[in-house]
């Protein structure tokens, strides 16, 4: 059996899409950080739904803590902003589950409901699906990732309906706040560990946008083409 973890803070905008395609899993586990927006009210009606309050910890530490608080060793990890497709969810279930596999699903982005598949968006494969008995989450503040060392990926075939809807963005505003938020996360998380060339960084910056906005067909986006590619490469130079 597969327990949905799901990290919340003031996640009211997509939620209760999130979770109406999660009604078929026995269990979901809902980790919330402070959330003062409708977040806890909306999960509260989700009888599958069970809901933990944890102080923030780091994006990678608070994933464990909710693979740990889930019934089952296997855990389907759901962004609060993303919405399984009905049939992706269906067959996740299934799935003929294998210890020493993780499994990574497709997922298509959008800003303001805009499907952008470009701007580096595009091809987007994330690993989710894991046994908590074998591997979890790295203890990255942001960043985080799975450990998968000794491990297959296996990636599921984006088919027509196999895969998940992200919506990360809906303005400028929300854009600006994460980058915001995960640069300064980035730099606790690597003070002290890295060092950089003055002299590269408009080399490297130029570069990062160029290849955002040509090589990844940003331009063909318009205005949205532009902001996406801009915000990509100040997240690049904030982490370099």
């Amino acid at each position: 059996m597969i327990s949905v973890v799901i990290l919340t803070k003031n996640s009211a905008t997509y939620l209760e899409r999130c979770l109406n395609v999660l009604n078929k899993f026995p269990e979901v586990v809902i980790v919330d950080n402070g959330s003062t927006d409708p977040t806890m009210a909306i999960a509260a009606r989700y009888p599958n739904v069970k809901i933990y309050e944890r102080e923030f910890c780091g994006f990678g530490p608070l994933k464990n803590i909710g693979a740990d608080l889930a019934c089952n060793d296997w855990v389907l990890f759901v962004d609060s902003d993303e919405v399984l497709h009905p049939n992706l969810a269906d067959y996740i279930l299934s799935l003929t589950l294998d210890n020493s596999k993780v499994y990574q699903f497709y997922r298509k982005n959008y800003y303001d409901n805009l499907l952008i598949d470009g701007c580096s968006w595009d091809n987007d494969y994330v690993t989710r699906l894991f046994n908590r008995k074998v591997t979890r989450f790295n203890e990255n503040q942001v960043h985080e990732s799975i450990i998968i060392k000794g491990l297959t990926v296996e990636k599921v075939a984006p088919a027509s309906d196999n895969f998940i809807y992200h919506f990360p963005y809906n303005n400028t505003s929300q854009l600006m706040a994460k980058l915001e938020h995960y640069a300064n996360l980035y730099a606790a998380n690597n003070y002290g560990k890295k060092s950089v060339k003055l002299w590269m960084i408009p080399l490297k910056t130029i570069a990062a946008f160029l290849k955002n906005y040509l090589l990844k067909k940003g331009f063909r986006y318009g205005y949205e083409g532009f902001l996406i590619s801009s915000y990509n490469t100040m997240g690049y130079w904030l982490n370099i």
